[in-house]
């Protein structure tokens, strides 16, 4: 993990030299302006709602959700030396997330502006910067695409690869695994999920129909088991296990009847996690208090 962190790092610093400080403004000065760029855009697009009501509540259930269960940034809070760092640098990054999306919004409009002939608008970013850039920026700028690509794809991958190797295998195929055995499974599922992630992304190719599955499946079977796990003592961690297990299912056979983009794959997922999650509680106790314990003094 501290490998990742070195290299997240550099990858941040790349990414927001190009972003924030050569494609944001080299953009806006080719439009003229923000008051130029603002009123050359179409109004609805300056409109916060413009998108709908429903489509808001399904990015709020997607992303607010999603994003609070997320393993690899949870990986990243576990690194931190303290809870006090933990807080600081959630609420940091949180607040960098937000101007990062408004800045990369505006350089959306001004290739919106400037090339108003584009039909493929998930390569707007790119083409954007071969039009305006030197070719000395221009590589700066695709680094730091390149950048927040590899720095999210590369802790996603090691998350992954860290629950399957100690989570699953360790704990069901083989539990006699020495620290050589963890480390060379490790490398082979992280070559695996590359290999499986390569071929998702050629099979789906739509980057917000990808986003929007993967995270339906956070949000809508991940949220309640951990969030309740950390606030009710009382949950057992097979009612955990079943409630992802449960939630999952009920996710996949809802994308299959109501489409990837329905808000209630989500939130039947939701509803089950919870009614399982509850029920096995009640219905299975289990001694936690161990475990409970260990919850209690991560930070101390």
């Amino acid at each position: 993990m501290w490998s990742i962190t070195l290299t997240d790092i550099i990858q941040f610093i790349v990414m927001t030299i190009g972003v924030f400080f050569i494609m944001f403004p080299f953009s806006v000065n080719s439009v003229g302006g923000l008051t130029v760029l603002f009123s050359s855009v179409p109004e609805a697009h300056l409109s916060l709602t413009n998108i709908g009501w429903d489509r808001i509540f399904q990015y709020f259930l997607l992303y607010f959700f999603g994003l609070m269960v997320s393993q690899d940034i949870w990986q990243r809070v576990f690194t931190a030396r303290s809870q006090k760092v933990a807080k600081s640098s959630a609420i940091s990054a949180g607040v960098y997330s937000v101007l990062y999306g408004l800045v990369l919004s505006i350089v959306g409009m001004c290739a919106l502006v400037l090339l108003p002939n584009l039909g493929e608008t998930q390569s707007a970013f790119t083409s954007l910067a071969l039009e305006i850039l030197p070719p000395g920026l221009l590589g700066l700028v695709l680094a730091g695409v390149c950048s927040a690509l590899m720095s999210n794809a590369s802790g996603a991958i090691f998350a992954s690869a860290t629950l399957i190797t100690n989570d699953i295998i360790k704990v069901y195929v083989k539990k006699d695994m020495t620290d050589r055995d963890i480390i060379n499974t490790s490398r082979m599922v992280i070559l695996g999920l590359g290999v499986l992630a390569i071929i998702f992304s050629v099979w789906i190719q739509n980057i917000l129909v990808a986003l929007d599955m993967a995270y339906a499946i956070l949000s809508g079977a991940i949220f309640v088991p951990l969030i309740v796990g950390l606030y009710w003592k009382r949950v057992t961690s097979k009612a955990a296990f079943y409630s992802i297990i449960a939630s999952s299912l009920v996710v996949f056979i809802s994308f299959i009847i109501f489409g990837i983009t329905s808000t209630l794959p989500i939130i039947y997922g939701l509803i089950t996690g919870l009614v399982v999650i509850v029920g096995f509680t009640l219905i299975i106790p289990e001694n936690n208090i161990e475990m409970n314990k260990k919850n209690t003094t991560i930070y101390k």
